[in-house]
């Protein structure tokens, strides 16, 4: 609130909600502290939620301060990269009549109907996991995430938009790359989560843990379902003019987007080699968090 009332007062045409405003750096950064910022409040209503667990796991409350002011910094920078626009002017041309059928169509429905039953299993994952049904029911949640990903993908964008494809990287506009690149990666962060899970559900100690990730995969749905209508039919055709190829060429945003669908295969890999360079001092740590 007080980085709105900052920006508000420095800037006449500051608002409180104005998706894909105010230029793409500033976009950017305000995509990525407004993620840490969810994080840090959710992580924080479960570590409330379990605080004799939190207790008996060193440093979670130093990581979550770390995570709240990293959050706060990037949403205050951002103000400076602030660009003013003339009244009646947008970064970008949203389709207001396609957008709204390409959300509200049959494909859209059947894909969040679906995404509502993965949070569901994740959230009956998470109440019974002293049972040893848990886990089967969080990996049919997980599936049920996928496939609506691949209802979205597959046959809803190439079935609504012309020059839409199953495989175009960094195509289609810098806002459909930003909402492509969050949603495929919250998607791989439950995956992961689905994945790290043992046999015995019952050693996760955090009640709520697993249904926030359940909620992680609901907004990755939500996400990759509104990029449609951000999607840039021309934009293949016009960048052809310009560059002579249908090759796109890397710029910032394409990099950042880059990184968010590889961090989590990253992380993942780094994990794996310290397990492998380091066992004992792994295996010791699983053992004091527990």
């Amino acid at each position: 609130p007080l980085t709105t009332l900052g920006g508000a007062s420095r800037y006449s045409t500051y608002r409180l909600w104005m998706p894909f405003a105010g230029g793409q750096r500033f976009v950017v950064l305000q995509a990525l502290g407004w993620f840490l910022y969810a994080s840090c409040l959710l992580c924080s209503i479960i570590v409330l939620c379990n605080l004799s667990a939190a207790k008996n796991t060193q440093g979670i409350l130093s990581a979550l301060g770390l995570l709240g002011c990293a959050s706060t910094l990037l949403l205050n920078g951002s103000i400076s990269w602030f660009e003013e626009s003339h009244e009646g002017e947008s970064d970008i041309s949203l389709p207001s009549i396609i957008g709204l059928r390409i959300i509200w169509n049959a494909h859209s429905m059947v894909s969040m109907l679906i995404t509502l039953g993965g949070l569901l299993c994740f959230m009956v994952g998470d109440y019974f996991r002293s049972h040893g049904v848990a886990v089967p029911i969080l990996w049919v949640g997980a599936a049920a995430f996928c496939l609506s990903s691949v209802i979205t993908h597959i046959f809803n964008g190439p079935s609504e938009l012309k020059n839409y494809h199953l495989f175009q990287p960094f195509r289609g506009g810098w806002s459909f790359i930003t909402l492509q690149g969050f949603g495929w990666m919250f998607l791989g962060v439950v995956l992961q989560c689905a994945l790290a899970i043992p046999s015995d559900a019952s050693v996760v100690k955090f009640d709520g843990l697993l249904s926030m990730c359940g909620v992680v995969g609901l907004f990755s749905q939500v996400m990759l379902v509104a990029s449609l209508s951000h999607f840039q039919e021309k934009e293949n055709s016009e960048m052809k003019l310009r560059c002579g190829s249908t090759r796109p060429t890397l710029t910032a945003q394409m990099y950042f987007c880059l990184m968010l669908m590889l961090w989590p295969a990253i992380v993942l890999l780094g994990m794996y080699l310290l397990y492998k360079t380091y066992p004992s001092l792994v295996t010791s740590l699983s053992i004091a968090n527990v």
